[in-house]
Formats: structure tokens, sequence, C-alpha cells
């Protein structure tokens, strides 16, 4: 269940990040995907064994792998204050229902029915909270 949550973390932040990238001046943006890569290809040892030598075959399984190494990086410092100035951006504007749609479909339903609100951190606790859903599902 681990690596299928911090997927789904991923996923809510990369997501995130595109939306930033369209709202915010580079200058203040996060560069959260940047700072993610900077730390990965610094600090190989969760991932090296898993991955080939291409760099952008690294890249691609690092960003988008199921098995999902990047889980073990979260808790980097360079990363936490990344993707607390992510959220804070975000949280100083208004994100479009149509960019929502485009980078976040199911959260974009939630919104625009009124389930949710299109703050960051919701944003990624509904997205985090499909894969609950779908564990308690099959549970059922």
């Amino acid at each position: 269940m681990g690596p299928a949550l911090t997927f789904a973390l991923r996923e809510a932040l990369f997501a995130l990040a595109e939306i930033e990238a369209c709202l915010v001046k580079s200058e203040h943006s996060s560069q959260f995907k940047k700072v993610v890569d900077d730390v990965l290809l610094d600090t190989p040892k969760y991932w090296k064994s898993y991955y080939g030598e291409k760099h952008s075959d690294i890249i691609n399984n690092l960003h988008f792998s199921f098995s999902d190494r990047i889980r073990y990086y979260w808790t980097d410092e360079r990363i936490q204050a990344a993707q607390c100035r992510l959220i804070d951006n975000l949280n100083k504007v208004d994100i479009p229902l149509t960019m929502l749609s485009q980078y976040m479909p199911n959260q974009y339903l939630k919104v625009s029915s009124g389930e949710i609100e299109a703050n960051a951190h919701t944003l990624i606790i509904d997205k985090i909270q499909e894969v609950v859903g779908q564990y308690s599902a099959a549970c059922q």
C-alpha cells in the first residue's frame, strides 16, 4: 500500500508544480520538480540498482515508475522546503477550474461540485484519499 500512496502524493505534487509553473512568475516559483531531480541525482542510493544508466530512462523511471523509488526522498530538507514553497505559492493565487481540470480532473469534479476546496493541501490529501478509497473498497 505504501508505494501506491506515495505514488499518488507524487502525482499530486507534480500536477501542482505544473499548475504553479502556469500561475507563478519563475523567479518566485518553488522549482519543485527541479529540486526533486537534483536531490534524486545527488543521492542515488535508493534507486541506482533499480534503473538503467541512460539519463532519460532514469528520469522517467524516477518520476513515473510504479516501484516509486522517489518515496524515500520526500523527507529530504530541500524537497520539503520546495514543497512548502509550492503550497504557499498556490495558496496565494486562485487556481482556475480549467487548469485544475487539466492536471487534476478528479479533484476538479469535487471542487466544481463544492465537495472540496481548491487549495493545495486539500487537493493533495484528496488525491491520496483516492488510493485509500480503492484499498478500502477492495477490503469490503
